[in-house]
């Protein structure tokens, strides 16, 4: 009798698991037939030019009609190569002579002449494509010699846009101390390989899928125990997907944390300002892999992760120093893990891809005490963990990650002394030096989150007498103006740059500044305006993860609206959640809204200029350090979530993530 009442229940468990899978499976199949499977056949690309930013350029002219450039082909089975240029007053018969050779054969690998009248500026960028007449099969590490020549210039000026690359470019103009590069693109091969990454990203996401029912719907675990496992699987999947460089600014952050892992290896500084010293195989992947993401990064990574490399000796490189934002603390987890690949003499992209995992591991670790902490919204704090643009950067060399876990868990204390009738220094301590903490990142931006600080004392002053109250409020004003101060002094020359940076020659071209915005408090709300009704909706779908890597990756509003209502419902899970006070959702929406305006602000006096009439350069990820302290004003007694429904509903944001990391999939090539 037992038999037949334990069968039937085994069943009705073992199908959904089934049907889950095979749904999964299905759409696996269908992406790669009905998307990914069309664009194997291209060439492999790989972009040489810095993408995303702003390059230098090189010019020829009747007076300086040609240049040259030797460089190391970093690329096998060579195909194409490509340069970005722009045609002024260009002449009827101006023509640009174009010479390919490998310098130690002589081989002549391109040569021809082309007219630049179909370079004349336009809104659009133009290249001169060349296309090698047969493959040069043994390109890899061999040194290349480009010789450009303008013909027929008279009044033509040809502007090429163009870079640096230190260890690539061996000489420019027959001047080996100058490494400007003019060759936008490398096309080589065919991403035929692709296909093998497909199969073994699918086979994670069905491993995935498979040990998420088992921790939900079989174990019914709660979010304290299957947080972890999950966080990190998916993160390594992110963390493949949006490979190095893949992230916004990843290789400044790099960059940073490779300066402190040389101070951990006890590596000497060098001499020259503004350089490091970098492992040369390092140094060389870094100018490798392009600014987002393209098939050579994920050729490099499959081919190049495990192999040893040879060129470990220490070169001088230029680098951008991340720290002028935030405390070097943050970078300590992923110099660390760089650190660990350079002791055991890992090849460069596996050196790299450890000082993300170490990054991701902190930030579970981060979010899995947030969790613990908080008495409510434990659910929250973790789908919040777990969402696709969350573990982006968590799964990088971002400091990002390691800023997002301490937001997060600064607000679960909050939240936790909060509902603590006695309040004690184990409490106080970690709280107070996560306020220091958030007062000194991001330019300040998040200092009004210190304002949740009242939610520690408020429910406590009421039985309070009124000198007791005074010296609580004095102190809380003193806390809050010391910490103010540091922020102040911490950011300073950032401040400086804004107050000074506006340049009367160009107005139009120049940025907005301090002094601008509060001599126009009424054009500045029109420019807040304008930028929520033109870029709500991106801001949105950033937020939750529908704009990935350099925002390339625009992903469908199905999958935004159905993590949205994910999140909607999982703070009102019953006893996860809690109707908070006229006073706290005062406190908190406040402190959201003042948190909100400075960062839009702080865009716009840093990156926008007075020619555009909306704040540019703003990104949804920006506001996710609010996001714990933003949706628990949205608890309502109309909605009720219990434990059954619960898990339904991550289930359901765990597969739109398998959905939406599919459709991430197929954009790549």
């Amino acid at each position: 009798m037992d038999k037949q009442k334990t069968l039937p229940q085994n069943l009705r468990r073992i199908l959904p698991f089934l049907i889950f899978l095979l749904f999964i499976s299905g759409v696996c199949v269908i992406v790669y037939k009905a998307q990914f499977r069309y664009d194997l056949h291209k060439p492999v690309q790989y972009i040489m030019m810095t993408t995303h930013k702003t390059n230098g350029e090189v010019i020829l002219t009747k007076d300086s009609p040609s240049l040259t450039e030797e460089f190391s082909c970093s690329v096998p089975e060579l195909r194409a190569f490509s340069m970005e240029c722009t045609a002024y007053r260009a002449s009827s018969d101006a023509r640009i002579s174009i010479t390919l050779s490998d310098t130690e054969s002589g081989q002549i690998l391109y040569r021809d002449s082309q007219k630049i009248t179909g370079l004349i500026k336009t809104s659009n960028s133009r290249y001169l494509k060349c296309s090698l007449d047969e493959e040069f099969t043994d390109s890899e590490s061999r040194l290349l010699r480009l010789e450009l020549t303008l013909e027929h210039a008279q009044d033509t000026t040809l502007h090429f846009t163009a870079n640096q690359r230190q260890i690539l470019v061996s000489s420019f103009n027959d001047n080996p101390a100058d490494h400007s590069n003019v060759i936008y693109s490398l096309s080589y091969s065919d991403n035929s390989f692709m296909s093998l990454f497909y199969a073994v990203l699918c086979a994670a996401l069905l491993l995935f899928a498979a040990l998420t029912y088992y921790l939900i719907m079989i174990r019914c675990q709660k979010i304290q125990q299957f947080f972890v496992p999950l966080a990190l699987m998916l993160g390594l999947i992110f963390q493949c997907l949006v490979t190095v460089h893949g992230v916004p600014d990843e290789s400044t952050h790099l960059d940073t944390a490779y300066k402190y892992s040389n101070q951990i290896l006890f590596v000497q500084s060098t001499d020259t300002p503004g350089t490091i010293y970098k492992r040369e195989c390092d140094a060389r992947l870094s100018e490798m892999l392009a600014n987002g993401l393209e098939s050579n990064s994920y050729y490099q990574l499959l081919f190049h992760t495990l192999e040893r490399p040879s060129d470990t000796q220490l070169v001088q490189v230029s680098y951008i120093d991340g720290t002028n934002l935030v405390p070097g603390i943050v970078y300590l987890p992923a110099a660390l893990g760089i650190s660990v690949g350079r002791i055991l003499g890992l090849s460069a992209m596996l050196t790299f891809q450890l000082g993300r995992i170490f990054n991701l591991l902190v930030f579970i670790l981060l979010i899995r005490l947030a969790i613990g902490v908080t008495p409510y919204w434990k659910n929250l704090f973790g789908a919040l963990g777990l969402l696709p643009i969350t573990l982006q950067q968590a799964a990088s060399a971002s400091y990002d990650a390691i800023i997002n876990g301490l937001v997060f868990l600064f607000i679960a204390l909050c939240f936790h002394c909060q509902n603590t009738q006695v309040l004690h220094k184990k409490q106080l301590i970690p709280t107070g030096i996560l306020a220091v903490f958030v007062a000194v990142i991001k330019g300040g931006v998040y200092l009004p989150l210190l304002f949740l600080l009242i939610l520690c004392f408020h429910h406590r002053s009421s039985g309070m007498y009124p000198a007791r109250k005074r010296k609580l409020l004095l102190g809380s004003v003193l806390a809050f103006v010391l910490l103010s101060a540091l922020a102040l002094v911490k950011f300073m020359p950032v401040f400086h740059d804004f107050l000074t940076s506006a340049a009367a020659v160009d107005q139009e071209n120049s940025l907005y500044t301090i002094p601008y915005v509060l001599q126009h408090p009424l054009h500045t709300v029109y420019l807040l305006w304008n930028t929520l009704m033109k870029c709500g909706d991106d801001l949105v779908r950033g937020l939750l993860g529908g704009m990935l890597s350099w925002l390339d990756f625009q992903i469908n509003w199905i999958f935004i609206i159905l993590l949205l209502i994910c999140l909607l419902l999982l703070i009102n899970v019953n006893d996860d959640n809690k109707r908070l006070s006229r006073k706290a959702q005062l406190v908190i929406s406040g402190s959201c809204l003042l948190s909100t305006l400075l960062i839009m602000l702080s865009m716009l006096v840093g990156y926008t200029q007075m020619k555009w009439n909306y704040i540019q350069g703003l990104q949804g990820r920006y506001f996710l350090p609010l996001a714990p302290a933003f949706f628990p004003l949205l608890t309502t007694n109309i909605v009720s979530v219990n434990v059954k429904q619960a898990s339904r509903t991550w289930m359901v944001l765990i597969g739109t993530e398998i959905l939406l990391v599919l459709q991430m999939a197929a954009m790549i090539l």
